[in-house]
């Protein structure tokens, strides 16, 4: 018998398979009665299943599916009042689920590797949703430093079998220095850091000596923005973006050395730190001078076509835009996503950053707006069109395109730590901030985070014009509560939180009550 798995199928009916061996089952019959059989050592992603077997060898046959990933407890909560956000939020958790068999994979259909980058931009949304997650970043981590070159050359997906050149990409290697950060700042535990420092310090310094040969710039190839609307275009898995990767590349390359330096300083390295700030300071004057124009206040790739939002988005979510630039390069971002209907251009590197951004310059609306978009590209451009988990393209034109591929769904990030507000104001949630977005146009969010700490929910409710935000945290943890409203618009119905600061039509509020709960008046 002959079970070939696989996510569409051919003009004749038959199941699309992308190498000829890849996702196959072969099982020779004894020819003795009923037999049961299931394959052991590996696992399928798929939405269709051909069987075959000779004429007149089996009179009749079931087949039954198993979901298989590793055993994450699921923790993390989210539901609210736009049925198309809940359907979104529960394709890219099914995603996250599903791409996690030992180690984080990219998609359970094509490649079922450990890619770097892909794994580096959903880890905050598998964090945000469930338990058990660190143990598989953790070991993730330990196969990409056995899988390093001699030299500290660091490939761009783990495991490795050495059988590609491909080393070094800043956006994918450079995630070295990332993921163990971000597993910092979720779980306050400085084991993620110390367990990776070598590794971090020899990559940084082999970086360091290539770009001091090319004007404090790395000039090799990066897979970009991958995944960026129209590449899909081709039906193929050429998906790089038409800018190359010059700017994503340089942007994660300066924020790797800044990152480096704050591990450092954390760890007690006090000769690495600065080391680490000048680097990333030569990359800063570098970056602006090959790619910014100052007097359009744009950045862009010599290869660059027209206006590229993540062009824009890595200098602003780096901290790279000159100060005084800043507000004019927000603004060209703003006028670009206003005219394409207020949606995005982005690939899987901005956006992730694209609703944070906007978000943490005060245009949460247009975050909104952004997210709840239904015409392609969108997320909900997805789910008009079927899909029951996060797509690798923002449209599916070919069937090597998977579509069970978390890299593009970071939109889940948003939605708990924005939608919701529930962010961890120091390493491992030691502090809470709740900062939540409130849209005009809904009515409702709840949510939910497990933290070292404990279980913090966040619930916010609009009725009869009167918005109601409750907040419940483990007893004595500080928390920052921000509102979008005045203080004389806000009263405390519940717990003792103090006004700190009240600026600008906004409020800020201090707690360490066990539930707090604030209503407009």
């Amino acid at each position: 018998m002959t079970l070939t798995y696989g996510q569409t199928l051919n003009d004749d009916g038959t199941v699309y398979t992308w190498l000829p061996d890849m996702h196959i089952d072969t099982y020779t019959l004894s020819g003795e009665g009923r037999e049961v059989w299931e394959p052991r050592f590996t696992r399928h992603g798929f939405q269709y299943v051909e069987v075959s077997f000779p004429d007149d060898a089996v009179d009749t046959f079931r087949i039954e599916a198993r979901e298989n990933h590793t055993a994450l407890e699921t923790t993390g909560r989210f539901d609210c009042g736009s049925s198309l956000l809940n359907r979104i939020h529960e394709n890219q958790r099914r995603s996250l689920l599903l791409n996690h068999w030992g180690f984080p994979t990219d998609t359970s259909w094509r490649d079922r590797q450990g890619w770097t980058a892909d794994t580096a931009l959903f880890m905050d949304g598998a964090i945000l949703n469930f338990a058990g997650v660190a143990e598989v970043y953790d070991r993730f981590l330990r196969s990409l430093r056995d899988a390093r070159l001699p030299d500290g050359a660091t490939p761009i997906y783990a495991p490795f079998g050495r059988e590609t050149s491909l080393h070094n990409d800043p956006s994918w290697s450079g995630m070295l220095v990332l993921m163990p950060w971000t597993l910092y700042q979720h779980y306050g535990d400085p084991k993620y850091l110390r367990d990776n420092y070598e590794a971090m310090v020899t990559w940084m310094d082999l970086m360091d000596a290539l770009i001091l040969k090319s004007g404090d710039l790395y000039d090799g190839y990066s897979f970009g923005d991958h995944s960026s609307p129209g590449t899909e275009d081709a039906g193929t898995v050429a998906l790089s973006s038409p800018e190359g990767g010059a700017i994503t590349a340089n942007g994660h390359l300066y924020l790797e050395a800044r990152t480096l330096a704050r591990i450092a300083r954390l760890l007690d390295r006090p000769a690495d730190a600065p080391r680490y700030d000048a680097m990333a300071d030569r990359i800063a004057t570098s970056f602006n001078a090959a790619y910014f124009d100052t007097a359009a206040n744009v950045y862009a790739t010599p290869a660059q076509q027209g206006y590229r939002q993540t062009s824009n988005l890595v200098p602003l979510a780096f901290g790279l835009v000159p100060a005084d630039h800043e507000e004019a390069v927000l603004a060209n971002l703003v006028a670009d996503l206003v005219a394409r209907g207020h949606r995005l251009n982005t690939g899987a590197i901005g956006t992730k950053l694209l609703l944070p951004v906007l978000t943490q310059h005060g245009l949460g609306d247009l975050a909104y707006e952004v997210a709840t978009q239904t015409e392609y590209p969108s997320w909900g451009y997805w789910v008009g069109e079927g899909a029951t988990a996060s797509w690798e393209t923002w449209s599916h034109k070919g069937p090597e395109q998977t579509l069970d591929h978390p890299f593009l769904g970071t939109v889940e990030d948003w939605l708990f730590m924005h939608l919701a507000g529930i962010q961890a104001a120091a390493p491992g949630y030691s502090e809470v901030r709740v900062a939540p977005v409130i849209p005009a146009d809904l009515d409702r969010v709840s949510a939910s985070v497990t933290t070292p700490h404990g279980r913090v929910p966040s619930n916010w409710l609009r009725d009869n014009g009167r918005l109601t935000l409750t907040v419940d945290i483990p007893p004595g943890l500080p928390t920052e509560i921000r509102l979008p409203f005045p203080e004389d618009d806000v009263e405390v119905v519940d717990g003792q939180a103090a006004v700190a600061d009240a600026q600008d039509g906004r409020t800020t509020y201090r707690t360490t009550s066990a539930r707090t709960v604030l209503r407009t008046r």
